[in-house]
């Protein structure tokens, strides 16, 4: 083989050993870095809720804009159902709560090690209660479907995030 090949793939390798090692030191990073909160939006737009799959369930959407429906008077609420405490506590989703392993988050899970540091968020906008994605890891779920974008919430739904799962009940 020629000398200058193997100085070549010499090179291609240290390359390469560098590469997964600020690879590597990236995924500590993002480990050990404190959370990032992004900032609360004020008020969710109606487009939101209109170009969600989940739409269609309107006829067990609390908040939407029946006869019957107000959702001033509607209160729901966050109930515990698995790896992340006692069953009987429930958390009332009244502007917003956040889920993560943070501290800082209105539910710590901290012990959920397959949950991100600030994982998803419950909102109450004028209308809706959504849930969104914070950009986790291993994503949130409702109802066994990936969030990839606000969605409406109703009572009933099972939202897992990690190995923790939460049921949404009315307050």
């Amino acid at each position: 083989m020629p000398v200058g090949l193997l100085v070549v793939f010499k090179y291609v390798l240290i390359a390469l050993i560098w590469l997964f090692f600020i690879r590597a030191l990236r995924a500590v990073y993002v480990q050990v870095r404190p959370p990032k909160v992004k900032a609360e939006k004020a008020v969710a737009t109606p487009s939101i809720v209109k170009t969600s799959p989940l739409v269609e369930r309107k006829s067990n959407f609390i908040g939407s804009n029946d006869k019957g429906s107000t959702s001033n008077r509607v209160r729901l609420g966050v109930r515990a159902l698995g790896v992340s405490g006692d069953a009987s506590n429930t958390w009332p989703v009244d502007s917003f709560v956040t889920i993560g392993r943070s501290s800082g988050c209105t539910i710590s899970i901290s012990e959920d090690e397959f949950s991100s540091s600030v994982h998803c968020r419950l909102t109450k906008t004028d209308s809706d209660f959504l849930i969104e994605d914070l950009g986790s890891t291993n994503g949130t779920f409702l109802n066994g479907e990936l969030v990839k974008s606000p969605t409406p919430l109703s009572e009933g739904d099972e939202i897992s995030a990690g190995r923790s799962r939460f049921k949404v009940v009315r307050l």
